[in-house]
């Protein structure tokens, strides 16, 4: 019998040959079963010689020949059934403790040797203790074991065994994450315990593949596993992704553009990893990650969008305040008297779109992709998945551009397409129609095509 042996306290990958060559391998838990299901009956024949040889039924089925102080006083026949139901009981007790002690006699081996192979087993790739457990919760569940005290003493003890053994399993695996907490020095990228996770789900599954039930034990355990796993991940990426920066910007000192630079890799690093998980814990056929998928993509949206609200800002900055500001008067004020404001006259306006022409928005772009590739290539370990994420950033940029171009222009036409009077114009009328901006979607598209990171 061959055995995978890769430490499930390293969260390596298993190599991809062995992975293909897996269904010629039996797992611990296959092999036990398989030994258990040949071993039992052997077991209950001996112990049915022994209950014969010990005449542990003879005279305890009809109570005949047993003498109680109910029968001999001449109680009523309720009392005399329940003097003789208690003397069968504790005469059989005292039977079957009979039994027990030479069943261990003849097969007193069998706690030890079980115990030291599957120690031997674990030792060897502690995965394999979730397959022992499952193979445990068949063989204990299933009708083999019917009137087999012995056995089912043996295997009760061996299954706490494992159930210890799997608890101090799941205490590495959280050590382990705290570990690279606290160790890891690189800030980018997939950290290793997201990138290994899907890997370590796989190789769990497999272990249970041979045969799981809809209300097995062991079941329930690896989805508590899952939980506490995913939420120590989600927990420390967090803390991970926080401490990235200086310090001082992270404490709330150092200027607004230290603050956010740590903002900007705060949100990448989240966005990367979570990108990773829901990518690839998605293919894996485990219902009970549904919860822990839903996370990752709520993390992901929700970093994704502050990233790009932050990543526009620098270049576009002067245009996001102002029509911000519009939108916000619009909530006290009529959108005719918006051009009154003093900060919102025509002339102000022109002054804010004059910063922007089809030159100047074509070098915005450009400078935005070259901060999109800083934030999210990996020279050092290039792969085809940074590609897909910096595309998927980059194409949510385009669309939140986009989308913020056409709101300004609605603004627009909403709050300045009558000319009015305005505050500090001495009287005279502007009567230049709705304002229009020096560049258009067309121009942008156009721009996020030319300077696509990476092309």
């Amino acid at each position: 019998m061959m055995v995978p042996r890769n430490p499930l306290s390293k969260f390596e990958k298993r190599d991809k040959k062995e992975a293909n060559s897996s269904t010629d391998v039996l797992t611990a838990g296959e092999a036990l079963r398989q030994f258990l299901t040949q071993l039992i009956p052997h077991v209950q024949r001996e112990q049915n010689f022994v209950i014969d040889f010990l005449h542990v039924h003879s005279g305890l089925e009809d109570g005949d020949g047993l003498i109680t102080y109910a029968g001999y006083s001449g109680l009523e026949g309720y009392f005399k059934r329940a003097a003789v139901n208690l003397q069968q009981t504790a005469m059989l007790n005292s039977k079957l403790n009979d039994i027990l002690s030479v069943m261990d006699l003849i097969f007193g081996f069998l706690p030890g040797e079980m115990k030291e192979w599957v120690e031997a087993m674990v030792a060897a790739d502690p995965m394999q203790i979730i397959s022992v457990m499952m193979a445990l919760d068949l063989v204990i569940g299933s009708d083999i074991l019917v009137r087999s005290e012995f056995l089912n003493k043996i295997l009760e003890a061996q299954q706490k065994r494992s159930l210890n053994i799997f608890e101090l399993n799941i205490k590495e695996q959280l050590k382990a994450i705290e570990t690279t907490r606290l160790t890891v020095k690189k800030r980018k990228g997939v950290v290793s315990f997201i990138s290994t996770f899907p890997d370590f789900v796989l190789r769990v599954e497999r272990q249970m593949e041979f045969g799981e039930t809809a209300d097995c034990p062991t079941r329930k355990l690896v989805n508590q596993l899952y939980e506490q796993i995913s939420q120590s991940m989600f927990e420390a990426l967090q803390t991970m992704a926080k401490s990235e920066g200086d310090p001082v910007a992270n404490s709330g000192g150092g200027s607004q553009e230290d603050r956010d630079k740590d903002r900007l890799n705060y949100h990448t690093l989240i966005i990367e990893n979570m990108h990773h998980f829901v990518t690839t814990v998605s293919k894996i056929n485990a219902p009970a990650l549904k919860a822990s998928l839903e996370k990752a993509k709520e993390q992901y949206d929700h970093n994704l969008a502050l990233y790009i609200r932050l990543v526009l800002r620098r270049p576009l900055a002067r245009f996001i305040d102002y029509f911000q500001g519009i939108d916000e008067l619009l909530r006290t004020t009529e959108p005719t008297q918006i051009p009154q404001h003093s900060q919102y006259t025509r002339a102000s306006l022109k002054r804010v779109i004059s910063t922007q022409d089809k030159k100047d928005i074509k070098k915005s772009i450009e400078t935005l992709s070259k901060r999109v590739d800083k934030h999210f290539s990996d020279v050092a370990n290039p792969s085809a998945e940074n590609s897909v994420v910096m595309e998927t950033v980059w194409s949510a940029c385009e669309k939140e551009l986009i989308r913020l171009i056409g709101d300004w222009q609605a603004l627009l036409e909403k709050c300045y397409a009558n000319p009015q009077t305005e505050s500090g114009t001495s009287g005279s009328n502007d009567k230049g129609g709705i304002p229009k901006f020096e560049f258009g979607i067309d121009d942008v598209k156009l721009a996020f095509q030319k300077y696509r990171p990476g092309s």
